[in-house]
């Protein structure tokens, strides 16, 4: 823990922000991850068994997840630490909150509903919510859904990173847009 603590010192002195810096650490410490990740959640990841790990291409790990390779909690019985590969495959989508927890594997191109808790692996295309986390659809039916959604509920066109400095009309008409039901932010140009 101290080495830890020194090392994020010398971090910061060397001029490194603490995202990338953290992240750096974990590649050195046996971390695996594809191009093209995006991830808000680099403190989430497990420091201990970092080199368990491995995120694939094109993945996206949103705000306050977790990724544990390790579970210190049989330590109070057996005096011993479970330990499991964490795998997360190509084109993949972590939601906000999501624990995944030792001995998983998710499956390309599947979704993990925000606050999910993952125990057990998820097959490939599939969108998985819950706690624990649990198959609700395959990807083909999630997307069909929301294809429908775009063409029967209100779609904003502005760019979703404008928002944050939108207008009040703005904002008013997509308040009101949701009042009763959800809208859509698009990022295509063809819907």
């Amino acid at each position: 823990m101290i080495k830890h603590i020194i090392e994020a010192i010398i971090r910061r002195l060397k001029g490194q922000s603490g995202a990338d810096a953290h992240k750096e650490w974990l590649l050195q410490h046996g971390l695996r991850i594809g191009e093209k990740v995006d991830c808000f959640s680099w403190n989430g990841i497990d420091t201990v068994y970092p080199g368990l790990i491995t995120i694939g291409n094109e993945v996206t790990i949103t705000p306050g997840c977790r990724i544990l390779a390790h579970d210190a909690s049989v330590g109070y019985l057996t005096k011993s630490t479970r330990v499991g590969v964490v795998e997360i495959g190509d084109h993949c989508f972590i939601g906000a909150d999501t624990t995944i927890l030792p001995n998983v594997r998710i499956g390309e191109w599947s979704i993990i509903g925000a606050g999910s808790v993952v125990t057990r692996d998820i097959p490939p295309r599939c969108v998985a919510a819950g706690n624990p986390a649990r198959v609700i659809c395959t990807t083909e039916e999630f997307h069909a859904k929301h294809e429908e959604g775009l063409r029967t509920h209100y779609v904003s066109h502005k760019p979703w990173q404008e928002w944050a400095d939108a207008s009040a009309e703005e904002w008013a008409e997509l308040r009101a847009a949701c009042s009763k039901t959800y809208a859509y932010i698009t990022r295509r140009e063809d819907v």
